[in-house]
């Protein structure tokens, strides 16, 4: 995960680190194969137009609130996982970014 570019966010009072998956590549891999996180790091997926796809999460050890982003950065959908959940995670409407932190109380 070296050679990732890193941004910071807030939610609810809380600083996240982010790394940056702004490449095709990056965006398939994910957290995924990753047995653990640092505290209050996460990942951020960015698309430079509004799609809509789903996303799997087999291949992550650990549960994650995942947060699905306007292209304002405005929240529009928010999902929780468990680890290795085997069902995918379909947003009901585009986004254009994905934020993924470790599982949180976060709401919309």
């Amino acid at each position: 995960m070296a050679n990732y570019k890193k941004t910071h966010t807030t939610l609810k009072g809380i600083r996240y680190s982010l790394l940056i998956a702004d490449t095709d590549a990056k965006r398939k891999k994910g957290l995924s194969g990753l047995d653990k996180i640092p505290y209050r790091t996460g990942m951020v997926f960015t698309y430079d137009k509004d799609v809509q796809h789903g996303f799997t999460f087999s291949d992550v050890s650990f549960p994650l609130t995942i947060i699905f982003l306007d292209d304002k950065f405005q929240p529009i959908e928010l999902y929780h996982t468990k680890a290795h959940q085997s069902n995918n995670v379909v947003p009901k409407n585009k986004f254009r970014h994905v934020i993924e932190i470790p599982k949180t109380n976060l709401h919309l």
